[in-house]
């Protein structure tokens, strides 16, 4: 729980994939709108947005192309290694409440 690898596993499997499509194409309508922006971003990371938009069907894809460069990570399975909670959340020292459902589809 709240690792986010297995989160993304799991929202790539929920109604067989159309939820990460769903929040991806969200995405990428926000990119579009923003495409200046994101060509500007991309020339120092040596990519071109307006040919790789089209093809992000995934919140993986979208990462690997904006979130994981944005914040600073090589790759984007270290962006979700070092993201996660996982053990860190033992580590809190406030105290604090979390919810989760045991039917939600992704936690």
């Amino acid at each position: 729980m709240y690792e986010v690898y297995s989160f993304f596993k799991s929202v790539e499997k929920v109604l067989f994939g159309i939820y990460d499509f769903f929040l991806a194409r969200c995405l990428v309508r926000v990119m579009k709108r923003n495409l200046e922006v994101f060509e500007k971003l991309g020339k120092e990371w040596g990519v071109s947005f307006k040919e790789n938009i089209e093809k992000i069907r995934t919140m993986r894809e979208v990462d690997k192309l904006v979130t994981a460069r944005l914040n600073g990570f090589e790759t984007t399975d270290n962006y979700y290694r070092k993201t996660s909670l996982g053990k860190r959340l033992m580590k809190i020292k406030v105290p604090s409440l979390l919810f989760s459902a045991l039917d939600d589809p992704v936690i």
